[in-house]
């Protein structure tokens, strides 16, 4: 069976988004559509650069991102 874009942006880069996308599903009680999950990784990748995590992490995270968001289409 095919994966959800959900499904897939919660297993990239080891599952580095799982928590932030399980959360904000948790918030609606139903995983996110295609494209909630498209726009919670847009968020992500624009608020990313002013995170507190170091420079190694931040880059991971926009990489991540990238790749999640090209993956889903």
């Amino acid at each position: 069976m095919k994966k959800s874009a959900f499904e897939i942006a919660r297993s990239i880069d080891g599952g580095i988004f799982e928590a932030e996308l399980v959360a904000r599903s948790d918030d609606l009680n139903r995983p996110l559509t295609k494209e909630e999950t498209i726009k919670e990784l847009q968020y992500l990748l624009e608020t990313a650069p002013y995170s507190p995590d170091e420079e190694e992490e931040i880059n991971r995270t926009i990489r991540a991102c990238k790749n999640a968001i090209r993956r889903i289409g």
